[in-house]
């Protein structure tokens, strides 16, 4: 990748400027939510907590919450970017293992959440910083 020397970087950890950071951890939020959908569709559980094809309206859902409670959590600006990814992926598998039998269209939802709150946290901080560095020139 080409680096802009006017872009700063999100995190000082990161190989990558704030921009390149934005569509990185974009692709792999959208990324990770399709193969969670996948995941969900041939494990399908037979019943669920909330209207709908349980398979898509969980993950959907909790995706969609983590996203937006990720875009307003503080920036935690000094942690880096792949631990959170780490963490957001050892949450994910935990609940694929500990959610089971009644509790696993909850525990679908719940990895989306994991997920949709990584990849808002990652995502928000990398903009913010962006945005910010744009507005000053």
């Amino acid at each position: 990748m080409v680096h802009d020397e006017n872009e700063p970087k999100a995190v000082p950890s990161s190989d990558l400027n704030a921009r390149q950071e934005v569509l990185t951890w974009a692709v792999i939020d959208v990324a990770a939510l399709l193969v969670m959908l996948l995941i969900a569709f041939i494990f399908r559980p037979e019943h669920g907590w909330i209207p709908g094809p349980v398979w898509l309206t969980g993950p959907l859902v909790g995706w969609v919450v983590g996203n937006v409670v990720g875009w307003f959590l503080p920036r935690m600006a000094s942690v880096p970017s792949l631990a959170i990814a780490g963490a957001a992926l050892v949450l994910v598998v935990l609940c694929a293992i500990v959610l089971r039998g009644s509790a696993f269209a909850f525990g679908q939802a719940l990895a989306g959440c994991f997920i949709g709150l990584a990849g808002g946290v990652l995502v928000g901080r990398s903009w913010k910083v962006h945005h910010e560095a744009h507005i000053a020139h």
